[in-house]
């Protein structure tokens, strides 16, 4: 009984991947890149969503790669999967009259957003040469969020983008790829302020605290500017009263 529930999660668990790598990798939100390869982290975290397979983890899917007898249906290599060139159907055919919408959505990092948002988007990976784009904003989020647990949003004016001569290619249905980007193109949530190392340097003589932005409000040297002394604890004004009465003791 045990060597038979093992046999069958195991077919269970190659039927996913085949569907998964070949048969609908846009209904997880995968690109395969050139002969079918796709790393093998991403691959799991989409098989991670289905029911049963929560816990699945890298070493099942490497027994299906490694399947004595030439009979495994998967191959591996440098991080990535594919199911074998022989086996592959590829993704259905699209409709005839399929078109671009006018947005499209891709979710990245808050700190790919401040980037993107000056710069443009880019390819995440050396490897991945097109930015993949959905139709559906959720579909972005929950892709993204496999690896960031608060991406941000970022919506793509895509009709307006071809317009100006960006390419779209469609991949599926509701996934769709591009090279580029232009930043005047993108829209997301307000840019956080980017955090300034604040160097902390010791004031000189009577400079006052608008020169020294590291200094505590309450230090008193940013306060008054105060130099070291007999009367280095007093305001500036009670330190003048009192030259201008060692000097009138001077006249007399």
């Amino acid at each position: 009984m045990a060597h038979s529930k093992i046999s069958q999660d195991r077919l269970a668990l190659e039927k996913l991947i085949r569907y998964v790598l070949d048969t609908a990798p846009h209904e997880y939100g995968l690109v395969p890149g050139d002969g079918g390869w796709v790393l093998v982290k991403e691959l799991l975290a989409a098989v991670r969503e289905e029911d049963g397979f929560r816990s699945t983890v890298e070493s099942r899917v490497m027994e299906l790669v490694n399947q004595p007898g030439g009979i495994a249906p998967f191959e591996a290599e440098g991080g990535l999967i594919r199911l074998k060139p022989a086996l592959q159907n590829g993704p259905p055919p699209l409709p005839a009259d399929l078109q671009l919408p006018r947005e499209l959505w891709v979710a990245v990092k808050q700190a790919g957003w401040q980037f993107a948002a000056v710069n443009g988007l880019r390819p995440r990976r050396p490897k991945e040469n097109r930015i993949p784009l959905f139709n559906d904003r959720e579909m972005a989020l929950k892709v993204a969020r496999r690896f960031c647990p608060d991406p941000v949003a970022v919506k793509v004016f895509a009709a307006k983008a071809r317009d100006k001569g960006v390419v779209f290619e469609p991949f599926a249905e509701t996934l769709w790829l591009a090279d580029e980007i232009p930043a005047g193109f993108l829209s997301g949530p307000p840019l956080k302020p980017l955090e300034e190392k604040e160097t902390r340097k010791k004031a000189a003589p009577g400079e006052s605290s608008a020169s020294f932005p590291g200094l505590p409000l309450t230090d008193p040297l940013a306060l008054h500017g105060k130099r070291k002394g007999r009367f280095s604890d007093s305001p500036d004004w009670k330190t003048q009263t009192r030259r201008d009465r060692r000097g009138g003791k001077g006249d007399r």
